[in-house]
């Protein structure tokens, strides 16, 4: 006859200590999570604030305002086409990081950020064509806008891989950090560039933040640049 193993049954008083262990960790964590989180919003709100306040003032309300307007056409490609990817490549990245596989996910997401490059450039083509055809200057403010919405898409759907990854701490520093870095780049080229054409390269400016936080949040959580 084969010996069986004997298992003991533990006790509810036995596992009492690890179950009030395990609820002090849980607890611990989310008040860490939590903690960074509100920083992060304390940043990103400072950062919004600093950016309305300062390029008012640099642009003046007509400039302010087309800058208001080619940053929502930006949100409106977000909501609509960048938005989904991004909640796509947190389902992926939940999904691959069950299965241990969680370096396709943002592998998964660049292809298709990569397909959609071609109608970005498309797209930036027609609008410059169009503001030299009409000699006007929203050609070249709208090709920024579609420039910037995919840079923010791109920022958006590696900030989801990281929160599928359980990053949390930094998918909220650097959201607290992205006003800020939008903020500096643009100042610094408007101190470069043409003044006339200012609401354009501030727009420039935003683009370019965002395309280097998306390199240090790529570098820093060990994602592929390829």
């Amino acid at each position: 006859m084969k010996n069986r193993e004997i298992v003991t049954p533990v006790s509810s008083d036995q596992a009492a200590p690890f179950q009030w262990l395990l609820s002090r960790l849980r607890i611990r964590e989310i008040a860490t999570d939590t903690g960074w989180a509100a920083i992060g919003q304390v940043l990103a709100l400072t950062g919004n604030v600093a950016l309305v306040k300062v390029f008012v003032a640099r642009l003046g309300p007509a400039g302010y305002g087309d800058l208001s307007i080619a940053v929502s056409i930006s949100a409106a490609f977000s909501l609509f086409i960048y938005g989904p990817l991004g909640n796509s490549a947190l389902r992926y990245s939940s999904q691959y990081g069950v299965r241990n596989q969680s370096h396709l996910a943002p592998i998964v997401l660049w292809s298709f950020h990569r397909s959609l490059l071609i109608v970005t450039g498309i797209l930036t083509v027609i609008c410059v064509l169009a503001g030299n055809l009409f000699n006007t200057a929203w050609g070249s403010l709208l090709a920024a806008s579609v420039i910037f919405a995919q840079a923010s898409g791109l920022c958006a759907g590696i900030s989801s891989i990281c929160n599928g990854r359980q990053e949390h701490i930094k998918v909220a520093l650097f959201r607290g950090i992205d006003p800020w870095a939008r903020f500096i780049m643009a100042l610094l080229l408007l101190r470069f560039l043409q003044a006339e054409k200012a609401p354009l390269t501030v727009l420039i400016g935003f683009c370019a933040a965002n395309v280097v936080i998306v390199l240090i949040i790529m570098r820093s959580s060990g994602i592929p640049l390829t």
